[in-house]
């Protein structure tokens, strides 16, 4: 599987945006991550809350997903290190 990135940084939005992580809101005027990427020959671009973007490079940095990933898999590996150090998910706090 061939992954080109072409262009990652961070904005601040001048439009309502959708996070392609956890599909909640990104809000006028907050700061999100863009990045432009080629998958497979298909032209891509991602735009993610900051909090995702930071989980997805960790996600990334533990090795996982080199052959592909769905984001469903970023947010179970994250609750697994959250359990780990000891951390309660916040839908479970308030459950």
């Amino acid at each position: 599987m061939s992954y080109e990135e072409l262009s990652y940084g961070r904005r601040v939005a001048r439009k309502e945006h959708v996070c392609q992580s956890c599909g909640r809101r990104i809000r006028v005027g907050h700061l999100y991550s863009l990045r432009v990427y080629k998958y497979e020959g298909d032209f891509n671009a991602e735009k993610l809350h900051m909090r995702c973007d930071a989980e997805l490079q960790l996600f990334s940095s533990e090795g996982y997903g080199d052959d592909g990933f769905n984001f469903s898999e970023v947010h179970e590996f994250i609750e697994e290190v959250l359990r780990e150090y000891g951390h309660v998910s916040r839908e479970r706090r308030e459950a």
